[in-house]
């Protein structure tokens, strides 16, 4: 695990601040003799006990509570296997598409279609836009779909399948010379695509 910005592991130093006040407050009341204790009642040993308690879990809540906002002004990440990775020569990108061709709704009629078109003998894409369209004749939804599926049938996630890369090179002119041209080249045609 790593952190994007550590030097805010010195607002650790503000977890004490609750500690101090805990400490403080703890000071003893003043005694104050009595000529007769008759009519005082006695508070029973167990009520302090739990009072005790009541007060330490309260001071370690707000402890943990300032190191979780430090924890959050650190902004801790992990890189899963990029050593790994880089070590291959391979590269991990994720992208996430907020574009407005990808809207949830019914825009899976338009992706299979899209789909359809770059991959046209995908037998399980076949299958997938004939089970939607019995989906959709019951009024049920299409989507999400189970991400095996996707690697299956959406050309987004098979830039390096052979028909997706044939149906690339179509619209290039050219082999694409990288899995990562083939993609941009697939999703150029999205955008385009209606």
């Amino acid at each position: 695990m790593s952190f994007l910005t550590p030097f805010f592991f010195v607002g650790l130093a503000a977890v004490l601040v609750p500690v101090l006040i805990h400490l403080v407050r703890r000071a003893r009341a003043p005694r104050v003799e009595f000529p007769s204790l008759m009519f005082v009642r006695q508070v029973p040993q167990r009520t302090i006990r739990r009072r005790r308690l009541h007060n330490l879990l309260l001071l370690l809540l707000r402890c943990l509570a300032l190191a979780a906002l430090v924890l959050a002004f650190v902004r801790p990440y992990v890189s899963w296997g990029a050593d790994e990775n880089r070590a291959r020569g391979r590269t991990v990108i994720l992208l996430l598409d907020r574009s407005f061709s990808m809207r949830a709704g019914d825009g899976s009629k338009g992706r299979s279609r899209f789909a359809q078109a770059v991959e046209p003998g995908n037998t399980l894409l076949a299958e997938r836009m004939a089970d939607a369209v019995a989906r959709r004749a019951q009024d049920l939804r299409t989507v999400p779909s189970a991400i095996k599926v996707e690697r299956e049938t959406n050309p987004f996630l098979r830039a390096d399948a052979a028909a997706v890369r044939q149906s690339a090179a179509e619209r290039l002119g050219r082999e694409p010379a990288s899995t990562v041209e083939c993609f941009a080249e697939v999703r150029s045609w999205k955008n385009v695509f209606r």
